[in-house]
């Protein structure tokens, strides 16, 4: 998938609150100097750094000037310091407690993106060959839910067509998540879970390239376990949707 260059959203909030302080006087508030200390952290990627100065100042100064856009960076943070629980109560408590904030559709996309690249593989991963399909799949379920989330409240914003995106890529995750166990229970002969896994995919993410072999592997539980006539429809159904295009019997 293209890379999604995010980390330029809360660069761009900051620099139109920070307008002007770039060649005027430092900080005089203990509140600005906190926000800048966790802002210069934050923009040369000490996210621990960054993450503890934000929640020094939303501790002291709840409802200060910085408060909601200490928030915003604040989930984000935790996003990019690899934390989607954290960034994702976060943006959750932001968008429960400020429903008409027109930056709650910008919390909701990076808890999305948070969990959604939670299961990126990084560098033992890579040299171990690690197939990303078989983690678990409950981040992935958190990523749609909470793109679903955004798409279905805020059609009009701005994130809703990279939501959309980011829908397609976490529904084709899921569906090989499901697809490796089906592969895995066809393995041992174990048709019945084979067959229900399969029936997920076919069910579930029909639109994903996971429903191809997904129907051979359910036909063929089916046939292991004397289903004739499932295992001759989910044959006709494959040869339908990716043979003969001839509707089944």
């Amino acid at each position: 998938m293209r890379r999604i260059h995010i980390y330029l959203i809360p660069v761009l909030f900051a620099a139109l609150l920070l307008a002007g302080c770039a060649g005027g006087p430092k900080p005089v508030t203990k509140a600005a100097k906190i926000y800048h200390q966790a802002y210069n952290a934050m923009i040369t990627e000490r996210w621990n750094a960054a993450a503890a100065k934000y929640r020094q100042l939303l501790a002291t100064y709840p409802f200060g000037k910085y408060a909601t856009q200490s928030r915003l960076n604040l989930i984000y943070t935790y996003f990019r310091a690899g934390m989607p629980e954290e960034a994702g109560r976060q943006a959750d408590s932001f968008a429960r407690e400020n429903q008409a904030s027109p930056y709650v559709p910008y919390a909701l996309y990076i808890k999305g993106v948070a969990y959604a690249m939670a299961m990126q593989p990084g560098l033992l991963d890579k040299a171990f060959i690690v197939d990303m399909s078989r983690r678990d799949p409950r981040d992935q379920q958190q990523a749609f839910a909470a793109f679903k989330q955004l798409v279905t409240r805020y059609p009009k914003s701005a994130y809703a067509q990279p939501a959309k995106r980011w829908m397609v890529y976490v529904r084709n995750r899921l569906a090989r998540f499901n697809l490796g166990l089906a592969r895995f229970y066809f393995r041992r002969k174990e048709w019945v879970a084979a067959a229900n896994r399969a029936a997920i995919i076919i069910t579930r993410f029909p639109r994903t390239p996971a429903a191809k072999p997904a129907l051979k592997i359910l036909a063929q539980s089916y046939r292991a376990l004397g289903e004739k006539k499932l295992a001759a429809a989910a044959a006709g159904y494959y040869r339908y949707n990716f043979q003969l295009k001839t509707p089944p019997a």
